[in-house]
């Protein structure tokens, strides 16, 4: 068993600055495609009530999601706030947030939990070689539900893998999205052939 620790106040601070900066109150799309050729797309929403669960921190006492975050973002979180970790899990999340927590998730790959994970309930995953989110549907969304230092492709489904091609981002209050922040077209990749097998809420996309 590892040694319980408390996870450092510094690394907290910055995983929530990262967070406010690139997703809080955003939606992510990503349009991938998998080795049949076949277009899929999975949007993600992220609010301030989904920070804690991600970082794995406990705290001392109820302090609830939104106010996590707040004294997070604001330096007020401090160390008596925080229960030591038994697990180290909580270090882990915060080292994995460094590449989740960026405007397109880092995000090579995306698509269905293959349920080898028992005990967590994510439907979906997306990420890297490093690691990956975890997300759950909630009324209709996928929100985040967990962050694993572990590589996506472990996580997935490989009959519903699906390579990343482009990342869409928007405000939550904002109903279409704009420009692409990441393209990532191989040179067999069409976009006018993979436009045309988007759904048709999401046919307007444009590189």
């Amino acid at each position: 068993m590892p040694k319980a620790k408390k996870p450092r106040i510094p690394s907290l601070v910055k995983a929530a600055e990262a967070y406010k900066a690139n997703l809080l109150n955003r939606n992510v799309l990503l349009v991938g495609i998998d080795r049949e050729g076949n277009v899929g797309v999975q949007q993600f929403r992220f609010l301030a009530r989904h920070f804690r669960h991600l970082t794995g921190v406990r705290t001392t006492q109820n302090i609830k999601a939104v106010d996590f975050f707040n004294r997070c973002v604001e330096h007020r979180i401090a160390d008596s706030d925080i229960r030591e970790d038994p697990s180290g899990f909580a270090e882990l999340k915060l080292q994995a947030s460094k590449a989740m927590f960026k405007p397109d998730l880092s995000a090579t790959y995306f698509g269905d939990a293959n349920g080898s994970r028992l005990y967590v309930q994510a439907d979906k995953y997306a990420g890297n070689n490093w690691a990956c989110l975890g997300f759950v549907e909630d009324s209709g969304w996928h929100d985040p539900m967990t962050m694993l230092d572990s590589p996506v492709e472990k996580e997935i489904s490989q009959s519903r893998k699906f390579r990343v091609i482009a990342v869409f981002t928007k405000a939550v209050t904002e109903s279409r999205y704009g420009a692409p922040i990441k393209v990532a077209l191989r040179e067999r990749d069409s976009w006018d052939k993979i436009q045309s097998m988007l759904p048709a809420g999401f046919s307007y996309l444009s590189l």
